[in-house]
């Protein structure tokens, strides 16, 4: 269920030609499908198994995300439609991208931006409430899609490095002060004592 509208313009012969000419602006909004030839879930939690060996991935899940919303808006030129605004929520993900799909070659090239969500967070639990840059580049029926998950996870072990030495530190700061406030305590003792 979902609605689209359209306003474009086109000219040629044939359906190759109508498409290497297409132009104008579109926007979509549909509602529980899904996104064939497309697996984010698996693509995460396949290169987060680098990680964390507790989990496994289905090798017979199917090569598509499903949604709950999957929504956008493109310019098109030339049969290449261009969205900076693309938004897809199912229950394990929340996706936001921008990128081009060309209509004519039949290939894409998109940026996005994915959040683990539902049961998938509760499996991935680092990376709950983090942006892992996704690429999904090349044909449309069989696209590239390549996870950033090695600098993700290198950034998560840097801020809990960071974490932990800003701990220390303040720790160590308290203990200094309290020493120097003891030691000052006793030297105002000793010499009211004298």
């Amino acid at each position: 269920l979902g609605t689209i509208t359209a306003k474009l313009t086109t000219k040629g012969h044939n359906i190759d030609e109508w498409l290497a000419a297409l132009n104008g602006h579109a926007a979509f909004d549909v509602e529980n499908g899904a996104v064939n030839g497309i697996n984010l879930t698996k693509a995460i939690s396949e290169d987060y198994v680098k990680y964390i060996t507790k989990i496994t991935t289905e090798e017979k899940a199917k090569n598509q995300t499903v949604f709950q919303q999957f929504s956008g808006t493109a310019t098109l030129a030339n049969g290449v439609a261009h969205t900076e605004d693309l938004t897809l929520k199912s229950p394990q993900l929340s996706v936001l991208g921008k990128g081009d799909t060309n209509l004519v070659n039949k290939t894409l090239d998109m940026r996005l931006n994915v959040k683990v969500e539902g049961e998938l967070a509760k499996q991935l639990k680092e990376l709950r409430g983090i942006n892992i840059p996704v690429t999904a580049q090349g044909q449309f029926v069989k696209p590239k899609i390549k996870t950033d998950l090695d600098k993700v996870i290198k950034d998560i072990a840097k801020a809990k490095v960071k974490a932990e030495t800003q701990q220390a530190v303040q720790q160590q700061r308290e203990e200094l002060k309290k020493k120097a406030e003891q030691q000052l305590q006793n030297k105002l003792k000793g010499l009211f004592n004298r």
